[in-house]
């Protein structure tokens, strides 16, 4: 365990910009660690550490929701591809009347 003293001025020392040697950023780190430790135990925190259990349902609802979007993606795609031929078919429909049109105008 690194002396209190000594942790608090590698602290000041290093809060203030100035460049600790490796073994003192070491014994400075040690002693965070342990400040959060201590921290943490006096809260009764445990360690938020997501299980593996956790984060596979996690991902298995988001992977849901990205099949769910998916599939309205392609749903609004196959619309509009039938939107695209409707209207097409009417392009079609309204030249075909203006044609006719022209031609009883033209008789009459």
């Amino acid at each position: 365990m690194i002396d209190e003293n000594l942790a608090l001025q590698y602290h000041d020392r290093f809060t203030r910009g100035e460049l600790l040697t490796a073994e003192e950023q070491a014994e400075l780190d040690r002693w965070y660690a342990q400040q959060d430790e201590m921290e943490a135990s006096f809260l009764n925190i445990a360690k938020a550490e997501p299980s593996m259990n956790k984060l596979s349902e996690q991902i298995e609802r988001i992977l849901i929701q990205i099949a769910t979007v998916t599939k309205r993606i392609q749903d609004m795609i196959a619309e509009n591809q039938s939107l695209r031929y409707e209207i097409t078919a009417l392009r079609q429909q309204f030249v075909q009347l203006s044609q006719v049109r022209q031609m009883s105008h033209d008789y009459a």
